[in-house]
């Protein structure tokens, strides 16, 4: 989807607020240490200021300037102060390496050599002992009528994304064991929670990845 139309969809809004965050990414995240996060593809935020009150610093990262300004607001509305609002597309977009706790893409499709690239740009950006986490529409929800796009080409599976987490992509970054640990790479269903998607019928299948750097060897 263009900027214009993202612009479009967010200035229709009419919520005081960006809504909950995603219960898995609750689940799989909630229980984390505070520490500095990353969250790509933000939006206005929900899972921003879901991290935010729980104490992160967080730089959020988004191409819609609709979508930063609302964001911005809904911050300050909430008091918190330790959220960086930056308004760029992601795929243009380059994270400081290792440095951050947590680094997030949720529900982020693009067609998959620029994906690829901002999986891999994201991973870079992990601090040791750091956690990538991927949560987005899989390839199998395709013929379902439910789970985002239904193009091939922007969609994806937990083994997709792995596969990037092999010592192949990352040359003299390998410590003792390789640099990543993939804590969980799994299919998800679940009912569908976003306007336009079906609330009825086939469940949605998420693909969700969660993955630990290594701490470097001593």
């Amino acid at each position: 989807m263009s900027k214009e139309k993202w612009n479009r969809r967010y200035t229709e809004r009419d919520t005081a607020s960006p809504g909950e965050p995603n219960p898995t990414f609750v689940e799989e995240i909630g229980g984390l240490p505070p520490g500095r996060a990353l969250d790509l593809a933000a939006g206005d935020g929900r899972h921003t200021l879901y991290l935010a009150s729980r104490g992160w610093n967080v730089t959020a990262v988004d191409f819609s300037h609709v979508a930063v300004r609302r964001g911005r607001r809904f911050a300050a509305e909430a008091g918190l102060t330790e959220v960086e609002w930056i308004e760029t597309d992601v795929t243009r977009f380059t994270p400081e390496v290792q440095s951050y706790d947590l680094v997030a893409l949720l529900f982020l499709h693009l067609p998959w050599e620029e994906m690829q690239a901002v999986i891999l740009a994201a991973a870079g950006a992990v601090a040791p002992n750091g956690v990538f986490f991927l949560l987005g529409h899989d390839r199998r929800n395709i013929g379902r009528g439910t789970g985002g796009p239904q193009d091939p080409e922007v969609l994806y599976t937990s083994d997709d994304v792995v596969a990037l987490f092999s010592d192949e992509f990352w040359p003299g970054d390998t410590g003792t064991d390789g640099p990543w640990t993939i804590e969980r790479a799994v299919a998800i269903e679940r009912q569908p929670e976003h306007p336009g998607e079906v609330q009825s019928g086939p469940l949605s299948i998420d693909c969700l990845v969660r993955a630990r750097r290594t701490l470097p060897a001593r």
